[in-house]
């Protein structure tokens, strides 16, 4: 049947004679619809958090968020987060690197939070203590489709008890 295209939307694998299919986020993708950011730190101390600030543009973003932690950690996201500073604007990239579209979406990193906001979201990510952190990792595995023109905070705290790598990862699509 030949490539998959807009014209022909059905392909058919030469080998096994099977339609191939891909799901609805793999296809924002290919449309170009689909980014990503990462904030990484290798380091932070017990108690500390990495935060990421997600500032909605106009298009209806569906995210998901995930975090990786070298011991005991606790992953939160917020909604209506308000702040007196952004933070470092994060590079953000799309997922279809030869897509024309740009993010309505604005991450930023280190934010100083005056209000965290509605807690939507708040996961256990068991990885040890101390001198017997092995590390965990968690990953929202539904989306959250966020409201435009909003606030959010993405957040893993350390609660290890000694100092661990720790990243978060944000994962999305808008709607044109």
């Amino acid at each position: 049947m030949g490539k998959r295209s807009r014209a022909n939307p059905n392909y058919i694998d030469h080998v096994v004679g099977a339609m191939v299919f891909i799901d609805s986020v793999h296809s924002e993708i290919h449309e170009g619809h689909f980014f990503e950011c990462t904030a990484y730190d290798n380091s932070i101390d017990n108690a500390a958090a990495i935060d990421l600030l997600v500032v909605t543009g106009s298009r209806r973003c569906h995210i998901v968020f995930q975090g990786a932690v070298g011991g005991n950690s606790v992953a939160y996201l917020y909604e209506n987060t308000t702040v007196s500073d952004n933070g470092a604007a994060v590079t953000i990239h799309n997922k279809y690197r030869n897509a024309l579209m740009s993010p309505s979406v604005a991450v930023y990193s280190g934010p100083t939070i005056t209000s965290v906001g509605v807690l939507l979201h708040s996961s256990f990510l068991p990885g040890g203590t101390k001198s017997f952190a092995g590390g965990g990792q968690t990953r929202t595995e539904s989306e959250w489709v966020l409201k435009p023109n909003a606030n959010y905070l993405a957040r893993m705290v350390n609660i290890s008890g000694g100092a661990v790598p720790a990243s978060i990862a944000l994962e999305w699509y808008e709607e044109e």
